[in-house]
């Protein structure tokens, strides 16, 4: 074994040093011949590790937060989502029973239809995790969504807006026992139901994360009651927003 002065060991593993100087301690030790003992051994310091593994590791590192600009896009993702899916659920009320006409059971099927999206995040996720783009396995796909969605968007916002179903009266009100004035319009609520299909650590993230998306909620629930009540969409409003502006 090769050593420094104060038989510190170089150049060799700890334990094949420490395990080297044992057994040449116990044969300094042993008897000589004649009787002798050899106390040699005796004059051996003990030999240090040269670094201590400890035994358990204490991983106690800065909590997690989704307050930093680099992970400032998941809340940004996640207050859209949630206000996205709020507007376009909350809206379907006025809109297909009000404005279009519907029937209650085509409302039905169109509400049924529209929780579809609630089974793709297994998939999608699956999709993302063994398909990454440019080796990011996050980010593309979530840009990839927001495109389609924004593309359905602007696709519904730039079809001009057919008259309602009904007629109204000078007050804007329905008049529900004359006959229908736009009784087209029924041919045309396959164009506006897919596009109103939303897109898709515990703890103190998952908090957070949630407080996110009910405040998204909450602001769509304000902006459909402010800006989509009008009496078209079944609400009090004399005025209001349209699908086309």
């Amino acid at each position: 074994v090769r050593t420094v002065s104060g038989g510190e060991p170089t150049g060799e593993s700890s334990c094949l040093s420490r395990g080297t100087t044992i057994s040449t301690a116990g044969l300094l030790n042993s008897e000589l011949p004649g009787g002798a003992v050899s106390q040699a051994g005796t004059e051996l310091s003990p030999m240090k590790l040269e670094a201590e593994i400890p035994l358990r590791a204490d991983f106690e590192g800065e909590a997690i937060s989704i307050w930093t600009r680099q992970t400032i896009g998941i809340v940004f993702n996640g207050f859209l989502l949630s206000f996205l899916s709020a507007t376009c659920t909350g809206v379907a009320y006025g809109l297909f029973l009000g404005y279009m006409g519907l029937d209650s059971y085509v409302m039905s099927s169109i509400t049924a239809l529209m929780k579809l999206p609630d089974v793709l995040p297994l998939p999608y996720g699956m999709m993302t995790d063994c398909f990454p783009i440019r080796g990011q396995n996050r980010k593309p796909w979530l840009l990839v969504a927001w495109a389609i969605s924004a593309m359905a968007l602007l696709s519904l916002s730039l079809k001009p807006q057919p008259a309602p179903f009904y007629c109204q009266d000078e007050n804007g009100d329905y008049t529900w026992y004359a006959p229908p004035c736009n009784p087209e319009i029924h041919k045309q609520k396959t164009w506006y139901i897919f596009p109103l299909l939303p897109s898709d650590q515990r703890g103190r993230i998952k908090t957070e994360m949630t407080m996110v998306c009910t405040a998204g909620a909450l602001t769509a629930a304000f902006v459909i009651g402010i800006f989509m009540n009008s009496k078209e969409y079944l609400g009090t409003f004399d005025w209001g927003l349209s699908f086309s502006g």
